[in-house]
């Protein structure tokens, strides 16, 4: 871990049985080494696992993993895993970058028309759903503003906006730690990221 420099890579296939420290301690150490560091984009760091068992994907998400491939695995999901790794162009005026890799991926798998479906109900619903973050923040109900803001945060980097899931992270765990301070952080540049990433995504689903 000595080696590791935050801010040096993209990306670590990080294999989660390694001897001495395994791929749960190597994770952890490394965005301690990030949190301590402040690099401008944190690595994304995809899981190798031979466990397929049920829940393996959330244990790996929830020790600070980005993404998970079990073995055997294909070329094709790797290349896939690292693709969303590539930074996103620089922003133009601020504005959100539309990388809709994962959207396309899910379209290539699942049939297309489900695909459109969700995307379509997120676009109706995610209007009330700021509402509602706003009004948890407003309220300090910590609770409720951490889900909010972890379910966004999740949707917000499945429909290809990373800078507006850096947001939803943002105003998470400053609601988590209950520091209002750090929420706000996360709301400064939010209205803007969210008006930019509806319209990308409606352009998007126009297109298909």
């Amino acid at each position: 871990m000595d080696k590791f420099v935050p801010g040096g890579c993209d990306a670590i296939l990080m294999d989660c049985n390694m001897p001495v420290m395994d791929g749960f301690q190597a994770t952890a150490a490394i965005r301690k080494l990030e949190a301590e560091k402040n690099p401008p984009r944190r690595v994304r760091i995809i899981a190798l696992t031979a466990n397929a068992l049920v829940g393996e994907r959330e244990r790996c998400l929830a020790a600070g993993m980005d993404d998970y491939i079990s073995k055997p695995f294909t070329a094709q999901q790797v290349y896939n895993a690292l693709l969303a790794a590539v930074p996103p162009p620089d922003p133009v005026n601020g504005a959100e970058q539309f990388n809709p890799v994962l959207l396309e991926q899910m379209c290539r798998e699942l049939d297309r028309a489900p695909v459109l479906e969700m995307a379509g109900d997120f676009l109706k619903e995610f209007p009330t759903r700021l509402v509602d973050l706003k009004n948890f923040d407003a309220a300090k109900n910590w609770e409720e503003l951490e889900r909010a803001a972890h379910s966004l945060k999740g949707l917000a980097a499945l429909f290809g906006f990373p800078r507006l899931a850096e947001n939803f992270l943002a105003i998470e765990d400053g609601a988590e730690a209950a520091d209002p301070a750090r929420v706000q952080a996360g709301f400064v540049t939010l209205d803007a990221q969210a008006d930019a990433a509806t319209r990308q995504l409606r352009r998007w689903l126009e297109g298909k």
